[in-house]
């Protein structure tokens, strides 16, 4: 047999297996937004001023939870163009991006993904998930 195509056979079995892998649940907005504790304690004056912050959490950076319609618009833009530009044309997988990422990848030795915006949060909320199952 060819070594390339024994290699490809190789990927197809390794993408197969992953995708015989059962599907969790992820948790939901109000499990996640209930567990969600900043990083920062904050000492208040008594008409409610912060006086001093102090970081508690040294393993992560967690700001203060912040709603989506408190985001700067450009920002939000700017997130999709850099990250998911058809967010709007797919339904969570990028099909053609995962096609071509993964044709690429079998041929050329620099690689790319093809996670979509809501692939990434799903693998954040995998993250979150493991952490609160402790």
């Amino acid at each position: 047999m060819i070594p390339r195509f024994a290699s490809l056979r190789r990927r197809l079995a390794v993408c197969l297996a992953v995708c015989a892998v059962p599907a969790q649940a992820a948790p939901s907005f109000v499990e996640v937004r209930a567990a969600w504790t900043e990083s920062e304690a904050w000492l208040l004056a008594r008409d409610g001023r912060p006086l001093h912050s102090l970081r508690v959490d040294l393993r992560q950076r967690r700001l203060p939870w912040i709603r989506i319609e408190d985001v700067s618009p450009a920002l939000l833009r700017a997130l999709l163009a850099s990250e998911d530009r058809r967010f709007y044309e797919h339904a969570g997988v990028d099909w053609g991006a995962a096609a071509v990422s993964a044709w690429r990848n079998l041929w050329n030795t620099k690689t790319r993904g093809a996670s979509t915006l809501s692939m990434q949060l799903v693998g954040l909320l995998d993250e979150f998930a493991d952490e609160n199952a402790r």
